[in-house]
């Protein structure tokens, strides 16, 4: 029997990639608002890192394709043949995870154009990953149990508190993750195999020349 979650370990390559992507992004959110990470980052910038970790585990393991130009603010992967536009949400933890531990998406991000959520769980020392599962957003959002900043997790220990607006759903509620992309065709929601779908693949913008002095 086939473990229900997805090991995945991290490489020094996809580390470097992810810590190259990090200062891009930086770069970015300080031209554009000013400081270094989204003005509806829950972590403030922190877990920016492990995000991109998480996006370059679940793409490359795939052969999915980055998001390019402003859709990297919506979603973070291109499947252009089944799952059409993935927005990968990764959470940094202590230990493997389990069944019933919560995936969780911002309330700031309900707006964000995606198909799927792929929720990623990665050791903070980044020495091993899960991929625990996938989940169209509608149906994310439809099952999902809403949480208050502040609020008491009720699926939580020790007390612990909302400390935003998030929506929430156990892994045990996802969709398992398949051990070969060509396997994502027994989902039942296959946006990027509807007639009419069209998700294009933005170039990278070409580089500026540098002016001859």
């Amino acid at each position: 029997m086939r473990p229900i979650l997805l090991e995945l370990i991290p490489t020094k390559q996809q580390i470097k990639n992810a810590r190259a992507r990090e200062k891009e992004l930086i770069k970015l959110f300080v031209e554009r608002y000013g400081k270094t990470h989204l003005n509806d980052s829950i972590t403030e910038g922190e877990g920016l890192l492990s995000g991109l970790i998480g996006e370059e585990l679940f793409r490359d393991y795939y052969n999915f394709f980055p998001s390019r130009g402003e859709a990297i603010f919506h979603y973070d992967v291109l499947d252009p043949w089944i799952l059409g536009r993935i927005e990968v949400k990764t959470k940094r933890c202590t230990s493997a995870p389990k069944l019933h531990y919560n995936c969780t998406v911002s309330a700031s991000n309900a707006d964000q154009q995606c198909d799927y959520y792929a929720f990623v769980r990665l050791l903070a020392d980044f020495s091993k990953a899960w991929v625990v599962g996938l989940l169209p957003k509608d149906v994310f959002f439809d099952q999902a149990q809403e949480g208050k900043r502040g609020e008491i997790d009720p699926n939580g220990f020790g007390g612990w508190r909302f400390k935003w607006n998030c929506f929430n759903l156990p892994i045990s509620a996802l969709y398992l993750p398949p051990l070969a992309a060509r396997d994502f065709d027994q989902y039942d929601y296959r946006p990027a195999m509807r007639p009419g779908f069209t998700a294009e693949i933005a170039a990278p913008e070409p580089k500026k020349k540098e002016r001859m002095s």
